[in-house]
C-alpha cells in the first residue's frame, strides 16, 4: 500500500455545464476528458452520478438560455423556435446546443 494521497478535485459547475453541452453535441468521455483535463472515467462517473431526465413541468421548464454572454448577444434565428418567434437567441434556452460561442 502506498502512502501517496490521490487528491481528488470536485468538478464545478462551468465544468458540468460544459459536460452537458458536449454531449448533447453527442462528444465522447474521452473528448470531454481532453478538453477538461480530466480522466475519462472521472467524466462517466460524473455522468452516471448525476445523469436524469426529467419530466418538464412548471419548475424545470425553464425558456433561459444559460449562457454567460446572453445580455449582450445580437444573434436571432440560430434554432427553428427562434425563427418562428422572431425572438433574439439570447432568450432561447434550446439555442445553447446551437451556438457556437456558447459559453457556460
Amino acid at each position: 500500500m502506498s502512502n501517496e494521497i490521490k487528491k481528488y478535485k470536485h468538478l464545478s459547475y462551468r465544468e458540468r455545464a460544459i459536460i452537458e453541452h458536449a454531449l448533447n453535441n453527442r462528444a465522447t468521455f474521452t473528448d470531454i476528458a481532453k478538453t477538461l483535463g480530466r480522466n475519462k472515467s472521472t467524466i462517466a462517473r460524473e455522468v452516471q452520478k448525476n445523469f436524469s431526465i426529467l419530466k418538464a413541468n412548471h419548475f424545470n421548464n425553464s425558456s433561459e438560455n444559460s449562457c454567460v454572454k446572453r445580455t449582450t448577444c445580437k444573434k436571432t434565428n440560430l434554432c427553428a423556435v427562434c425563427t418562428e418567434r422572431h425572438e433574439k437567441c439570447s432568450s432561447c434556452k434550446r439555442c445553447n446546443l446551437e451556438c457556437s460561442e456558447y459559453d457556460p
